[in-house]
């Protein structure tokens, strides 16, 4: 099995590729690994869209948006890069993390 180790603010993390069969251990590991980071917000399901709608806090609500898209690069990127190659083919074509 391969397996890496991410440094995350000087928190080693043990990432073992997920196979399909180690869901639960796999999760409780990248949950870990986005909360150091400061992003596991992007895979929060009741997060609530962000919208323009209002133009008293378009600047705020515009720079929120941004950092959502930002911070959702790297989240994609950190969960295709945990999985083997059959489940990468399969999920990598996947626009929402969601």
């Amino acid at each position: 099995m391969n397996s890496s180790v991410r440094v995350v603010k000087d928190v080693k993390i043990q990432l073992n590729r997920f196979d399909g069969t180690n869901y639960i251990r796999w999760m409780d590991k990248m949950v870990f690994m986005f909360t150091s980071l400061k992003i596991c917000y992007i895979l929060d399901p009741n997060m609530p869209a962000l919208s323009k709608s209002q133009e008293d806090e378009y600047v705020i609500v515009k720079t929120e948006i941004l950092k959502c898209e930002e911070d959702e690069v790297p989240c994609q990127g950190y969960i295709l890069n945990t999985l083997t190659n059959r489940l990468y083919d399969i999920f990598f074509k996947l626009r929402s993390l969601k």
